[in-house]
């Protein structure tokens, strides 16, 4: 679980699968961060940001060494936007 000094916002991996391992990116408890998930992006590291967080992610677990930097921001009413290769 992420928790940021800069905002109050809490970002949560979870795991699933067995063979090839997937994460499901959870905002505060509810939001799922879907476009990751739906693409089976794999996160290797997370940091904060002014309004949200740094995802790095990648598709490692398929052999396939393809990375992707994502900015997840959080708005005021809790829905969130991403954005590829910040």
């Amino acid at each position: 679980m992420v928790s940021c000094k800069e905002h109050s916002n809490v970002l949560k991996i979870e795991s699933f699968g067995h063979e090839h391992i997937n994460h499901r990116p959870v905002l505060n408890g509810k939001n799922l961060v879907s476009e990751l998930m739906d693409a089976m992006w794999f996160i290797e590291k997370t940091s904060c940001t002014k309004n949200g967080f740094k995802v790095y992610a990648s598709h490692r677990q398929y052999g396939d060494m393809t990375t992707k930097v994502f900015e997840i921001e959080v708005r005021p009413d809790g829905a969130y936007q991403i954005n590829e290769n910040i």
